[in-house]
């Protein structure tokens, strides 16, 4: 708590620079997002001007850095900003790019990677060796989560399905009959 409300202090004040960054390129929302304080992060991103994708020297982001420390909540938020980009990747070395989702990976934070790939985000680096293995992994897991998530819609869908063709619905004084009703409820379920 005591970091909301320093910061929201802080932000009602004129003349705030909200990407006023340290001599290594961290902003506040950077900071805010790498130690996973939403409510902080909140409040930076309500303030106008706020640059989401503006990178730490080495190219490190606040994406990147809620990634790679598993903070969910903070990715979550940083996705649902229109221009955020999902790729831009952290210079570990002169022949190396680290997007967040492979950041995300190399920790195993399948949650984090799941909602990336569904943000767009994709991998720009080869696989190989044993990180290749771990990203097999942890990717693994992910197509896991969703296929079990497909298959529970699937479920949900099948069992609307023959409940509204096996059951006898209520019949309205001037409504549909029932079996008119059976029809349309299936038809919709097999639209969606």
């Amino acid at each position: 708590k005591g970091h909301a409300e320093v910061v929201s202090m802080l932000l009602i004040k004129q003349g705030v620079k909200v990407n006023q960054a340290k001599n290594d390129g961290a902003t506040p929302l950077y900071i805010a997002s790498q130690e996973g304080h939403s409510e902080v992060v909140s409040m930076l991103l309500a303030k106008q001007g706020v640059d989401v994708n503006q990178a730490m020297n080495n190219g490190a982001t606040p994406l990147f850095a809620a990634s790679q420390e598993g903070h969910s909540e903070v990715v979550s938020m940083l996705l649902g900003l229109e221009g955020i980009n999902v790729n831009r990747a952290w210079k570990r070395n002169e022949r190396e790019l680290v997007t967040p989702l492979r950041a995300a990976i190399d920790e195993s934070h399948t949650e984090i990677a799941k909602l990336l790939v569904i943000g767009g985000s994709i991998l720009v680096d080869p696989i190989m060796g044993a990180h290749g293995d771990q990203i097999s992994h942890v990717l693994g897991a992910f197509a896991q989560a969703i296929k079990a998530d497909y298959d529970a819609l699937c479920a949900f869908r099948l069992c609307c399905l023959v409940r509204a063709y096996h059951e006898e619905p209520q019949t309205a004084e001037g409504g549909p009959a029932p079996a008119q009703r059976r029809r349309v409820a299936v038809h919709r379920m097999s639209q969606n």
